[in-house]
């Protein structure tokens, strides 16, 4: 048996729950596509699925073959498409990984299919860690630090965090002179493990703490807005806020981080076409556009 064998009808079949919705998919006769499945359940030695009068269900064997199938068989498709379009027109679904609260993107992600109307694009929210083969993400766009080495980068913006709070929070509960302070003051946390503690630019961290936590950057920021205490924010976000005196700086210059803003993709011999006219809409979006410090 060959080594991908019947995956297309392996793929088709777990994609469809059963050998009849597949066959007529591929437009196969079913007797064909059970015997194809059985072969390379045979080749294999393993049972890949449990058949019932109604539906088909993958074994924990047939998830695992699933998983590589679907993704040798995207593989196969994309070569024979960068080879028989030369015309290198960017085209296809585009995965894109942003962190949560990105509404800054959305401005580029859209014009960007505007420019590119044959591309298909996909965005993924998550703060967590996104392996860009098995989920099939072609970028990655991600703040904080980068320990993943086989992956291509490159820096778009630094970002500052800043300490805030609104005027009524601190004629209320006064205004911190000094770090300490922070302690006896309600600080609007960022979910995580373990204690919560805000970076200071000097070295170092403060514990903090608070009653309201959240890990979502618009809420923490609606929080200190309405005197809800004080929220560490990145200082391109709260520009408005404080020009139009609704939030103020607190410690500036003592509590905060540098940080930077990356994207990332996987290192290919050949970058497909999609990815590379994002890359390049994105790096001018942002030379063009004062999302965050200059870098």
């Amino acid at each position: 048996m060959e080594p991908t064998e019947g995956f297309e009808a392996f793929v088709a079949i777990a994609e469809h729950g059963s050998v009849s919705s597949a066959a007529r998919a591929l437009s196969m006769p079913r007797a064909t596509l059970s015997r194809q499945l059985s072969r390379l359940e045979t080749g294999l030695g393993v049972q890949l699925a449990h058949r019932t009068s109604r539906r088909l269900t993958l074994t924990r064997a047939g998830e695992l073959l699933y998983e590589h199938a679907r993704r040798i068989l995207d593989d196969a498709r994309a070569a024979l498409q960068d080879v028989a379009r030369l015309d290198d027109v960017p085209r296809g679904v585009l995965r894109v990984s942003v962190p949560p609260d990105a509404e800054a993107f959305t401005p580029m992600l859209c014009s960007f299919l505007d420019t590119h109307p044959e591309v298909h694009l996909e965005v993924i929210s998550t703060a967590r860690y996104v392996d860009l083969v098995t989920e099939r993400v072609d970028v990655v766009i991600r703040a904080g630090t980068i320990k993943e080495q086989d992956l291509v980068g490159r820096v778009l913006a630094k970002v500052q965090m800043v300490c805030v709070a609104s005027p009524s929070y601190l004629e209320r509960a006064g205004t911190p002179q000094t770090v300490e302070d922070l302690r006896r003051h309600e600080c609007i946390g960022t979910l995580g493990d373990g204690p919560r503690a805000w970076p200071l630019l000097g070295g170092g961290s403060v514990e903090v703490s608070g009653r309201f936590a959240t890990n979502n950057l618009i809420s923490r920021l609606s929080a200190a807005r309405l005197g809800r205490g004080l929220a560490l924010a990145p200082n391109a976000f709260i520009r408005a806020d404080a020009a139009e005196g609704r939030l103020v700086r607190v410690l500036d210059g003592v509590v905060g981080v540098e940080g930077a803003v990356r994207v990332l993709f996987a290192e290919h011999d050949h970058v497909p076409a999609k990815v590379r006219a994002f890359l390049d809409f994105l790096y001018a979006w942002i030379e063009a556009h004062s999302m965050f410090e200059p870098r």
